[in-house]
């Protein structure tokens, strides 16, 4: 296991995969001695740890899960020191928020969904920082999946930014379509999110998909997996509807 960058407020770690004579279906991440992925197993060999205090070490570890249902003994261990807060800290709703696919779009809709399955759904959060922000260091985006149980999903999604030179840029939650949306910026890696578990809160290091000076600017969520996930929108949810913490210097 290693640490792949922190924050002030969280830590993403990557491992190898792992292998039995039965097969590894997933992994589960340890802070501390405690279980941090909550709701179910990580699919895939990453995770983001998130909130976490600024100025704080954590000690890490991760263990693997097969078909027969048994746990690995845990990895050596690794140590993730988050950032100092700095600046001032602002918690975001998304001004437009909406779910598209290449038939339609669902403006007020209550979900936001991310399914590779046909038709293929993708999201689009678009945020405004205050115009005191204009140094983000760090940003965390928090979603909850809605409460059923076809919310749930093997993958949460993968998501991307968005270039602010976009000629969709500007795109409104009441008009947006498949074509006029803002395309992914896959020049920039995606942050992925693994298993998700109905009426469960997900938090994600976002800080690599926004402008550091702030600004308007759209996260842009896709999913390769059919397996699709949705969330409560802004409209689904006051208080579970999509949230951007910006940390600004």
């Amino acid at each position: 296991m290693t640490v792949t960058s922190t924050s002030s407020s969280s830590a993403a770690l990557r491992w190898s995969p792992s292998s039995d004579n039965v097969g590894v279906t997933g992994y589960n991440v340890y802070r501390d001695g405690t279980r941090v992925n909550s709701g179910s197993e990580v699919i895939g060999t990453s995770f983001t740890d998130s909130p976490l205090t600024p100025s704080t070490s954590y000690r890490y570890t991760v263990t693997a899960l097969d078909a027969g249902g048994n746990e690995s003994p845990a990895s050596g261990p690794v140590q993730a020191t988050t950032a100092a807060a700095t600046g001032t800290s602002f918690t975001l709703s998304p001004t437009d928020d909406s779910t598209i696919d290449p038939a339609s779009n669902t403006p007020t809709s209550t979900r936001l969904t991310v399914d590779a399955a046909s038709p293929t759904n993708d999201m689009l959060l678009k945020f405004t920082a205050p115009p005191t922000c204009t140094n983000v260091t760090a940003a965390t985006l928090t979603l909850t999946v809605g409460s059923t149980s076809t919310n749930a999903s093997t993958h949460g999604g993968d998501f991307y930014a968005t270039l602010r030179t976009d000629p969709n840029a500007g795109w409104s939650e009441k008009t947006v379509t498949w074509d006029t949306a803002p395309a992914r910026n896959t020049a920039i890696p995606a942050v992925s999110l693994g298993a998700v578990a109905a009426s469960t809160s997900y938090s994600i290091d976002v800080t690599t998909l926004i402008p550091s000076a702030g600004g308007t600017f759209t996260i842009h969520g896709a999913n390769t997996s059919s397996d699709g996930a949705g969330y409560y929108s802004k409209e689904g949810s006051a208080t579970a509807g999509p949230k951007l913490q910006l940390s600004c210097g």
